[in-house]
């Protein structure tokens, strides 16, 4: 053993680890049974939790789908099996693969049409965060894969890590394909999808790499067998390019939207200078501006605005604005003469020309009240006093 395996294994790889990986795996089906109906049945429910955890928007409940979700197994069987060199083996294990996948995306689709409300596929996190995956992705899935391929090899460290460790790249993403596909959202379903295939062909170049730095991969049963296993890692490492590809696209896009997304910030903060409004949100998607802003006065031009945005160089289709009135009161710089200002005071918005008026008002009364001059007692006498 080199020492990249001692490494790996942490010592000596022992026949009855090796063996029970292959069980675990199904490069092996001793308790055909035993191992099947564990499989299905953890696959189902494991997929009714994680659907129900997407749908309410749940992270606990996802996460636990994840520690009882199988599909993981499998996988990474089929990089096991490819490996050692059994190739009925790595189609038997990509077979159960593959029957995992349909089970899982076909639940979350029959459940979707159950659930009483519809699912808001735009705001709900569980969904957003799997629909556009990224480069960042597969790395994340890469060195997931590696761990769980390590711990498959070793018995000193807990499988629930692993199963952790991966499962959350490969069920959820199934489930939102599922709930996308009952939507009539394509474009997510192939997006959540892809995160799939990401993560999966990210098992694979994992497996294979470590597996066969462990010298898995010495035993040759025939020429047939090492042609079939170099077609197996060619198949692999092409599709890998291919996942590659949109990756790419997808993370230059996040790029780039939020370079857009920084300068529409920063020139919009520009145009409220010198006003009294302030920018709460915007927001911005192909091309459509949409920005929220609060004060009172008049209100900024939003040809200005679209001016100011074209110079920065951002391809402006249309610009929708809200404006949220300010309301203010301030007890140490108004009184309250009357019930007649009482009411006026209740009935104070943002209308400016009614603003104007009522602050003059207020000014008004404040200096005829300082200003009344003082009358002198009145000495005259009466009419009555002169009577009596």
């Amino acid at each position: 053993m080199n020492n990249v395996a001692e490494l790996l294994t942490g010592g000596e790889l022992s026949r009855e680890t090796l063996k029970s990986a292959q069980e675990a795996t199904f490069v092996s089906i001793p308790k055909p049974k035993q191992q099947y109906s564990s499989y299905i049945i953890r696959t189902i429910l494991a997929t009714i939790i994680a659907t129900g955890g997407i749908a309410t928007d749940s992270t606990a409940v996802v996460v636990g789908s994840m520690i009882i979700a199988p599909l993981m197994n499998p996988m990474i069987g089929v990089a096991l099996a490819a490996v050692l060199g059994r190739p009925k083996s790595t189609f038997r294990a990509l077979s159960i693969s593959a029957f995992g996948v349909a089970i899982s995306i076909g639940i979350s689709y029959v459940m979707s049409l159950f659930i009483p409300y519809s699912i808001d596929l735009s705001s709900n996190f569980q969904v957003t965060s799997r629909l556009s995956p990224r480069l960042v992705d597969l790395i994340i899935a890469l060195a997931s894969s590696f761990m769980i391929a390590i711990v498959l090899m070793r018995d000193d460290i807990p499988d629930a890590i692993a199963g952790v460790a991966i499962a959350e790249s490969i069920l959820p993403p199934l489930c939102v394909t599922g709930l996308c596909l009952a939507e009539g959202n394509m474009a997510g379903a192939l997006g959540s999808f892809l995160l799939f295939l990401t993560n999966f062909f990210s098992i694979q170049l994992a497996g294979i790499a470590t597996f066969a730095s462990l010298g898995l991969g010495k035993s040759i049963y025939s020429e047939n067998t090492k042609r079939e296993r170099a077609e197996w890692y060619a198949a692999v490492f092409f599709c890998a390019v291919l996942v590659i590809i949109p990756l790419a696209m997808s993370s230059n896009n996040v790029v780039n939207n939020a370079i857009k997304e920084r300068t529409i910030h920063t020139t919009a903060s520009e145009w409220l200078e010198g006003t009294s409004y302030q920018l709460k949100e915007i927001r911005q998607t192909d091309g459509h501006v949409s920005l929220e802003i609060m004060g009172t006065g008049e209100r900024p031009s939003m040809t200005l605005l679209g001016t100011k945005l074209q110079k920065a160089g951002i391809d402006v289709k249309d610009i929708r604005m809200a404006v949220v009135d300010e309301y203010w009161y301030r007890p140490d710089a108004h009184t309250k003469p009357n019930a007649d200002v009482d009411q006026e005071y209740e009935l104070y918005h943002s209308d400016q020309s009614g603003k104007k008026e009522f602050e003059y008002k207020l000014e008004n009364e404040e200096k005829n009240k300082d200003t009344k001059p003082v009358l002198e007692p009145d000495t005259k006498k009466s009419d009555d006093d002169d009577l009596s």
